[in-house]
């Protein structure tokens, strides 16, 4: 197969395969109310197209949840004002503005191939699109958008 037309099927490729990222947002969460969620911060998954943060809260009887939340890749979360790796360790406190999941989101397409822990927190209201997060120290800075 000549270069031109392998660069060719290379381009399609990866724009099938970045569409569905595109177009998440509006499609999976509910862009009409927003949660807030103050947390530890437990891991932290950092990808080109999105960030994953994992935070350990309580809920109002002190039993820990787990909440996922998606943020923007690094590369625009460098944009935004995040250090490298966002500066969070574990143990890192964070408050998250965020946009819930659409309770008619079909969790296991959303979150095909996703961890299990992912999944867990999907189906029990806790992965949430974030917005923007407050540090400890009183720092916001953005997490994503609603586009």
């Amino acid at each position: 197969m000549p270069y031109h037309a392998r660069l060719l099927v290379l381009t399609v490729a990866i724009l099938v395969v970045s569409i569905p990222g595109f177009t998440q947002v509006a499609d999976h969460f509910d862009t009409s109310r927003t949660v807030t969620v103050t947390g530890v911060a437990a891991r932290l998954q950092i990808g080109t197209v999105r960030t994953m943060i994992v935070l350990r809260a309580e809920d109002e009887a002190g039993m820990e949840q787990r909440w996922v939340v998606e943020a923007n890749g690094m590369a625009a979360l460098t944009r935004d004002g995040w250090p490298e790796r966002m500066g969070l360790g574990p143990g890192t406190v964070l408050t998250v503005t965020a946009l819930p999941l659409r309770p008619t989101a079909a969790i296991d397409e959303v979150l095909a191939g996703a961890p299990e822990e992912y999944l867990e927190a999907a189906r029990a209201g806790r992965f949430v699109r974030g917005l923007e997060a407050t540090l400890a120290d009183g720092t916001t800075r953005p997490l994503g958008s609603t586009d």
